[in-house]
């Protein structure tokens, strides 16, 4: 059971019968707990870091105080990113009673009338390099409340290890000599889902592999770093760890054979100067992919933004390509935009649009990252909503931030048709979720419903407005 943020700032007693036997992870979220006098973690709260404040331990401090907590000894499990503003705070309230335990992680598990505390992070990496195997060692140590329990080299060896010793992660080569990694991924997933983290080389022989292994279940990959880079990776490494741990079970994508589609409308007209437009990130080439090969062969012209790196965007297209019934490719600049194709936006590039006589071209720019991101989702809803001739259906996706929310809301606000994956299908629900607090969409939709409802938009025969 993940901790759903309705139950924060509320205190669970362990003997509660209604908890019996739950489990609650929480990733880079406060935790409260008290211990008795035999040490056993009698009860819990959790809230957000933007509640640790001096008004907190001003309240912990009275509660202390009270008889009925004489005898508890309180602990408080802190991210690891909060040390600096707790020790600022600290500074008025020592001496403190309580312990502090700085980590992204926490598992409370009910047992009986107790709870029981885990503060660390389990990981088995799987790869034949033992130059990347003591780098991933040393970058996973220095995460503070991360386990390396195993490091495989024998791709053989690696689906018995995993389920012998259970861990909360797996990174996972992508190519190992006896079995690649998309084989011990698949083996591996058939029998009990891991989150998994596929490592790969930047080249274009390993890109397809990246996505077979994403859309058989893998939660995300990260590429094998340089030497000037080393820095960079630990952060997207530590990044990805949390977010695969807190993420949902991403189940194999089942997408109908190559060249086919589950939706028969293609000899409908479409409404004129009509442009699809989505944007995602962790989990997006899945979600992308099962909407795309829901399609069918006549579409309207069609920009998509994924937060990918560089080279792995054209392997991305070139997937797609091969499974779809229309043309998918990696978008060049200066090339018109026309109907029946789709444009990945390229890795290290942002991708607007500009019109040329009484049609439209793609334009590429060095421009700098927005919201950390090149390409970046609210780079291009932006240079969309500056055409006011065009007609928009725009959509955001699964993904973490907030890239592509502020976007939809300006698109919104200029009369286009917006929407947002729901939660539950979502592997990350972080930029929907932000879009909905902007006020940016008209409709939240399960994945499978998507490719629908563009449809359902889409067609002149159809009332726009009520659907």
């Amino acid at each position: 059971m993940k901790f759903c943020s309705k139950f924060y700032l509320k205190w669970f007693n362990a003997d509660n019968e209604l908890l019996k036997g739950c489990t609650y992870k929480m990733i880079n979220i406060c935790t409260l707990t008290g211990e008795n006098e035999q040490k056993k973690v009698i009860g819990f709260t959790s809230f957000e870091t933007k509640d640790l404040n001096e008004v907190f331990f001003s309240k912990l401090i009275l509660r202390k105080n009270q008889t009925q907590f004489q005898n508890i000894h309180f602990k408080l499990y802190l991210p690891l990113h909060q040390k600096n503003v707790v020790k600022n705070i600290l500074n008025k309230f020592e001496p403190l009673p309580l312990t502090l335990i700085f980590t992204s992680f926490v598992e409370i598990v009910q047992s009986q009338n107790f709870f029981f505390i885990r503060d660390r992070l389990r990981v088995i990496n799987v790869d034949d390099s033992e130059v990347i195997l003591k780098f991933l060692k040393k970058s996973f140590s220095e995460m503070e409340f991360v386990d390396v329990v195993a490091q495989v080299s024998n791709s053989l060896e690696a689906v018995d290890t995993i389920h012998r010793l259970k861990p909360d992660l797996i990174t996972l080569d992508i190519q190992m000599p006896q079995k690649s990694g998309v084989e011990v991924l698949i083996e591996l997933l058939t029998i009990k889902y891991y989150p998994v983290i596929m490592i790969s080389s930047l080249s274009l022989n390993e890109g397809s592999l990246v996505f077979t292994a994403l859309n058989n279940g893998a939660f995300d990959f990260i590429q094998k770093p340089k030497l000037e880079e080393q820095s960079v990776f630990r952060d997207e490494l530590l990044e990805k760890t949390l977010l695969a741990v807190e993420g949902k079970k991403i189940n194999p994508c089942t997408i109908p054979s190559p060249k086919t589609t589950s939706l028969n409308k293609s000899s409908q007209e479409y409404i004129d100067h009509l442009f699809w437009c989505l944007g995602a990130s962790t989990g997006g080439t899945q979600a992308i992919t099962k909407i795309l090969t829901a399609l069918p062969a006549q579409i309207p012209p069609t920009l998509i933004v994924q937060h990918i790196p560089p080279v792995y965007s054209r392997s991305f297209a070139a997937s797609l390509n091969q499974l779809c019934p229309f043309t998918v490719k990696e978008a060049e600049h200066g090339e018109p935009i026309l109907a029946n194709q789709v444009y990945i936006a390229p890795g290290g590039f942002q991708m607007g649009l500009q019109k040329k006589g009484e049609s439209y071209q793609i334009i590429l720019r060095d421009d700098p990252p927005l919201n950390r991101f090149k390409p970046s989702v609210d780079y291009l809803f932006h240079e969309i909503a500056l055409h006011s001739d065009l007609q928009v259906i725009a959509g955001v996706l699964t993904g973490m931030g907030r890239d592509g929310a502020q976007g939809l809301l300006e698109l919104k606000n200029r009369g286009s048709r917006t929407f947002v994956q729901n939660e539950e299908s979502c592997a990350v629900f972080g930029m929907p979720r932000v879009a909905i607090e902007l006020g940016g969409c008209e409709n939240i939709l399960p994945l499978d419903l998507i490719a629908e409802h563009l449809l359902k938009l889409s067609f002149k025969f159809k009332k726009v407005s009520g659907l």
